[in-house]
């Protein structure tokens, strides 16, 4: 661990805290606050091992995370379940399928982004993922 120059107050604390709950990484809301990223990973090194104040940070720190990060995962599946004429966007679920589960419908080559351009693409290719069986002649729709 690295000897920190930055002394650690509730205050620096709370200004990061506050600005990654409004959506920067860690790194981006303690430079703001002049804290090298470097002892920011100190103080959350610390506060992983249960020493506080670091403790406390490091909770608020995740939880503000968390909480950032499901405000921006309901402006989107709300867009996405707005009806068109109201301005909503099928591509918002499209775009949370990729990143939440890139392995499933992330982008593998332009062919394949290229054949989800469609809510009934993307729509069958939810059914391919996640059906129990094949479509067989007899079962499809």
């Amino acid at each position: 661990m690295a000897r920190s120059t930055v002394k650690f107050t509730d205050d620096t604390g709370d200004a990061i805290v506050r600005d990654v709950e409004r959506g920067l990484f860690p790194r981006q809301a303690a430079a703001r606050q002049c804290v090298p990223e470097s002892v920011l990973n100190d103080w959350l090194e610390l506060g992983r091992a249960g020493r506080e104040p670091y403790a406390t940070f490091a909770t608020d720190l995740d939880a503000a995370e968390a909480d950032s990060a499901l405000k921006l995962i309901a402006a989107i599946t709300d867009s996405a379940k707005t009806r068109p004429s109201l301005g909503g966007d099928w591509k918002a679920a499209a775009w949370l399928l990729e990143r939440k589960y890139p392995a499933l419908f992330g982008p593998r080559s332009a062919g394949k982004v290229a054949e989800l351009k469609t809510p009934a693409a993307a729509a069958r290719r939810v059914g391919e993922v996640f059906s129990p069986f094949k479509p067989s002649p007899t079962n499809q729709a």
